[in-house]
């Protein structure tokens, strides 16, 4: 098994990497080519899993470093308390 502080490297170039592809995709689609909608939903999607992927890079950071790998929660449950009331909107 690898050790811990083998894998935030790892993590950290594929994050990169699927970052770079998932921007690729967003700009790949234009309005008119989809719903403008369904359009808006894929970008927030897209924005969720980046800014997902970055919670765990930040997390794993300050493991390695040995700080609070737990100092980044409130910054993830103010993320999903933004996107409730996003989606709550959509809803109304």
């Amino acid at each position: 098994m690898e050790p811990e502080s083998q894998k935030t490297p790892g993590f950290t170039a594929k994050r990169r990497r699927a970052d770079a592809e998932l921007m690729e995709l967003q700009s790949s689609l234009r309005t008119g080519m989809i719903n403008v909608k369904v359009l808006m939903e894929f970008r927030q999607a897209i924005g969720r899993a980046r800014q997902a992927s970055a919670a765990v890079q930040q997390y794993l950071e300050q493991k390695k470093s040995g700080g609070d790998p737990f100092a980044m929660l409130p910054k993830a449950i103010q993320e999903r308390m933004q996107m409730a009331v996003t989606l709550l909107r959509d809803v109304i």
